[in-house]
């Protein structure tokens, strides 16, 4: 997904971000599944690891996902809305 032209990032951008990334992830393994976006069935495993992770919020450009705002307590945002929260520029 980083590749999308809609992002404008370089190889080397997005290997930078991969590795800050990975370096400060928790990495979670659901091992039960939901069954809550009909409407596209992957998206559920971004639900699966938010439960596992005990994530806070969600933060996504994906409408199937936007559209629940809030998922057993998870608030789901645009980046732009989780920014202006929680203090981005």
């Amino acid at each position: 997904m980083l590749h999308y032209p809609k992002f404008h990032f370089s190889d080397s951008e997005i290997l930078d971000y991969l590795t800050l990334l990975t370096e400060s992830a928790d990495i979670v393994k659901p091992d039960f599944r939901v069954t809550i976006v009909e409407a596209d069935p992957d998206d559920n495993r971004v639900l699966e690891c938010a439960l596992a992770g005990d994530a806070q919020v969600i933060v996504t450009g994906d409408d199937h996902l936007l559209d629940l705002a809030e998922f057993e307590k998870i608030s789901i945002l645009r980046p732009r809305l989780f920014l202006d929260r929680f203090g981005g520029s």
